[in-house]
């Protein structure tokens, strides 16, 4: 049986059944003004993330952005200004069990808006505490099981 190395979401190395993984399109908004970056938390790990989520089928990836970063960080009126980029990225979820094949696509946007949703009322199972963090609180902080990789991004926008 063919397997597959991953990172879980708390940064374990585990090793699972291809046939486990699923795939998952994800869009991710990144807000970037004055030296500041707007992340959430992660219930699971404390790790920080980007406001976005997956591409339900009948959405396209702007949908799929608006949709995301409206229901997590209560912003609705930003603009797209283009895709930065995208990667593959096999993971796990361990709370819920939920191997995926995932497909990240970045986009930069612009926003006025400076105030988020407070914890009570996101709709998301895993986003909390988003607020606009400086690059130096990101860097003691860190990402989840990518952080490399969002840094690559952050520093390719300066």
């Amino acid at each position: 049986m063919k397997t597959i190395r991953c990172q879980n979401n708390y940064g374990e190395i585990v090793e699972l059944p291809l046939t486990k993984f699923k795939p998952r399109l994800s869009a991710y908004a990144i807000f970037k003004k004055d030296g500041r970056v707007l992340v959430c938390a992660t219930k699971s790990t404390g790790k920080l993330w980007l406001p976005g989520g997956g591409v339900n089928p009948e959405e396209t990836h702007e949908e799929a952005l608006r949709r995301e970063v409206k229901e997590e960080a209560g912003i609705e009126n930003f603009v797209i200004k283009r895709f930065i980029t995208d990667f593959r990225h096999y993971g796990y979820y361990a709370p819920e069990d939920d191997a995926f094949d995932g497909h990240l696509y970045f986009y930069e946007c612009e926003t006025e808006q400076e105030t988020v949703k407070s914890n009570d009322e996101i709709e998301d199972g895993e986003a909390i505490d988003f607020e606009w963090m400086t690059m130096v609180r990101i860097e003691e902080i860190g990402f989840c099981d990518v952080d490399g990789e969002i840094r690559d991004i952050l520093d390719s926008l300066d």
